[in-house]
C-alpha cells in the first residue's frame, strides 16, 4: 500500500519497486487503499508493506494508526493499533514506512505498546 493521500513524493515508487521483486504482489495506491479493503484482506498476505502517513498517540498508543483512504469521497481514515490487534495477520514480515510508526509507550509491568507491537501480536 502506498501514498494513500497522494502527497508522499517517493512512496509510490518505493512500493512499486518492492512489488517488482515479490511473487504475486497486490499493490494498493491512493483511493484504492481504503480502510475497509485493507482490513478485510490484511490476513491474506505473507509480506505487507505500508508506505504512508502514520499518527502516533503516545498518551493512548492503541489509538496510534496508519493513515489510509476513507471508504468514500477521498476522505482520510485511520487503521488504529486497537483494530489491528483484533485481526489475524499471517504475515511473516510487515514494513511500516511512515513517520511515527515506531513511537510507543512502556507502561509499568508491561511491554511496549505501539503500532509496531500491534502487528507483532496480530
Amino acid at each position: 500500500m502506498a501514498d494513500t493521500l497522494g502527497d508522499l513524493k517517493h512512496a509510490g515508487r518505493e512500493s512499486e519497486k518492492i512489488s517488482g521483486i515479490l511473487p504475486s504482489p497486490v499493490f494498493l495506491k491512493g483511493a484504492a487503499a481504503t480502510k475497509a479493503g485493507i482490513l478485510a484482506t490484511l490476513g491474506d498476505y505473507d509480506i505487507i508493506h505500508f508506505a504512508c502517513h502514520a499518527r502516533a498517540c503516545p498518551e493512548t498508543p492503541l489509538f496510534s494508526g496508519i493513515v489510509v483512504s476513507g471508504d468514500g469521497g477521498g476522505q482520510r481514515a485511520l487503521i488504529e493499533a486497537n483494530e489491528i490487534l483484533r485481526l489475524k495477520v499471517n504475515a511473516s514480515l510487515v514494513f511500516l514506512c511512515g513517520c511515527s510508526t515506531g513511537i510507543g509507550d512502556v507502561p509499568d509491568g508491561d511491554e511496549i505498546t505501539s503500532l509496531t507491537r500491534a502487528f507483532m501480536i496480530a
